[in-house]
């Protein structure tokens, strides 16, 4: 016989990504939009985003941030809200992304 719990952590991610720069798209980085030898992280109370550089000169990004709550995903359900959550909290970023 078997004994065990289950329980689920109360965050969970999405992964995002920051293209490269377009042809023409001035850069002090060349094909990248930010600094390819840096980690980028964008931390804010219980949430952050971090973004990595990738060879082709994009970025992964990553959205960690509780599942319920304020917020939380649970909040981010159209485009409309997860535009609004991004221009709150990572305009900066958000700039980057299509």
């Amino acid at each position: 016989l078997f004994d065990y719990s289950q329980e689920y952590l109360p965050a969970g991610y999405k992964e995002l990504t920051i293209p490269p720069a377009d042809e023409g798209e001035e850069s002090p980085y060349g094909k990248y939009k930010m600094n390819p030898n840096c980690l980028h992280i964008w931390p804010r109370h219980r949430f952050m985003l971090i973004a990595l550089p990738n060879t082709d000169g994009s970025f992964t990004c990553t959205l960690f941030m509780d599942h319920h709550g304020e917020n939380s995903f649970e909040h981010l359900h159209d485009a409309e809200s997860v535009s609004a959550f991004f221009q709150k909290n990572f305009l900066d970023a958000m700039v980057m992304m299509p």
